[in-house]
């Protein structure tokens, strides 16, 4: 279940920004997704359309597109003609922001958790221009799905396990979930994992044909959250 007092709230990361007397747009883009400050926008402003979103959160016009798009079909919020004859992007009353919402950065250690992994490579595909969409801890759906207009990547993810031997565990179980969502032929398909040893054995015995089926790529992340895309 989803721990509610491991992250910040969206309305506590509206107040931070608002008690600093800056826009959403400040808050670092490295801690708040597109997803985090249109959803905090919104609650402080109320209804906006797209042009709004991108002037008060810092971002392009179609990242905020992209973005709202998705929220719409997860039933966070409506578009509706508004005041300006846009779109208006509306929050719904009640919405679940839950799996939405990322967790603290965590701190640097030589133990890679799972959670590290998304959060290393949610940072590197924003920085990419992806929308991303993050299930933190043991929230199902898909670990990262990042869009753009023009491609799609789902990402399984695992991290490290206490034990060695687990690991081998690990790999195959998040292989076998990845190719259980291979639904989507026009989408990439990837691993997340810490860059160990072990974790980069296995992926090396992967054969190359069913790479080449899978459009499989590997993001291996270090204990500093670096990320190394094979």
């Amino acid at each position: 279940m989803f721990d509610a007092m491991r992250v910040p709230t969206i309305t506590q990361i509206a107040r931070s920004a608002t008690a600093m007397g800056t826009t959403i747009g400040t808050v670092d883009s490295s801690q708040a997704s597109v997803i985090q400050q249109i959803i905090a926008a919104l609650q402080v402003h109320g209804s906006k359309d797209d042009d709004e979103l991108a002037t008060l959160t810092g971002r392009s016009r179609q990242h905020i597109n992209a973005a709202a798009r998705r929220l719409k079909r997860q039933g966070i919020l409506t578009r509706a003609i508004g005041p300006t004859g846009k779109l208006a992007n509306t929050l719904v009353p009640g919405s679940d922001y839950g799996p939405l919402i990322r967790p603290p950065r965590p701190q640097p250690s030589d133990f890679i958790t799972e959670d590290a992994v998304k959060q290393a490579v949610a940072d590197h595909l924003e920085a990419a221009g992806y929308v991303v969409t993050v299930m933190w801890g043991r929230e199902r759906g898909i670990d990262i799905e990042a869009v753009k207009p023009d491609d799609r990547i789902i990402i399984e993810a695992k991290g490290q396990a206490p034990a060695g031997a687990q690991q081998v565990n690990y790999f195959l179980n998040a292989l076998g979930e990845l190719v259980q969502r291979t639904s989507d032929e026009h989408a990439r398909y990837a691993l997340a994992l810490p860059a160990l040893r072990q974790y980069r054995n296995l992926a090396a015995r992967l054969p190359q044909l069913a790479r080449e089926r899978l459009r499989l790529s590997i993001y291996f992340v270090d204990a500093k959250g670096s990320v190394e895309v094979v």
